[in-house]
């Protein structure tokens, strides 16, 4: 009887993209096509694989962004090659850095930030938040837009009249999705937008 082998691989070589094999072999085949060298093969890919995610973001530096210690950071973005990145706080302001996180400067006013989008290179960014601050009632939500990697913001056309939750871009920033809620009376409407323009 032959016995049968179930083989999973498991390779994430890039975070943002996973690839999945699933071969199903029995042990006689594998044996009989590849031999003693072909599994002591595979024992080595796979542990190659597997000390690869092991060591993947293993070390980590503090970076350091005035007034980070008594703000709650909300949301990150950053561009593809990692120069350009953009934080938010609840309650502050947006942080924007154009060499890798060395230094930081302080972007637009304070708001209620929630989500952070970034083109591939990072020059075309947005920014959503549910309100402007803690004072008044009822939806003051709005996405800004960026284009020239966080130093100038503008507002939107977004609809005032929603929280925005959410919000994420395509590679060259030319479409735009964002997620929002508005309570509307009779509990809680949920919106999905899009942009192209």
């Amino acid at each position: 009887m032959k016995t049968n082998c179930v083989i999973f691989l498991y390779i994430n070589h890039n975070p943002s993209v996973f690839f999945y094999a699933v071969a199903m072999l029995s042990v006689h085949r594998f044996l009989r096509h590849f031999g003693a060298v072909g599994i002591v093969s595979l024992l080595t890919a796979l542990t190659l694989l597997y000390s690869e995610s092991v060591v993947s973001a293993a070390t980590w530096s503090q970076r350091t962004i005035p007034g980070a210690g008594t703000m709650d950071f909300y949301a990150v973005a950053m561009a593809d090659d990692g120069v350009r990145q953009l934080v938010a706080s609840n309650n502050g302001f947006l942080y924007s850095t154009s060499d890798s996180g060395a230094t930081w400067t302080q972007r637009d006013s304070s708001r209620q930030w929630r989500s952070l989008a970034t083109s591939a290179n990072g020059l075309i960014m947005y920014a959503a938040f549910e309100r402007v601050d803690n004072s008044g009632s009822g939806p003051q939500g709005g996405i800004l837009k960026s284009t020239d990697g966080g130093a100038t913001w503008s507002l939107t056309n977004a609809t005032r009249t929603a929280y925005y939750k959410s919000v994420a871009t395509s590679s060259d920033g030319s479409v735009v999705l964002a997620s929002s809620y508005a309570n509307t009376g009779n509990g809680n409407t949920d919106f999905i937008y899009v942009s192209t323009d």
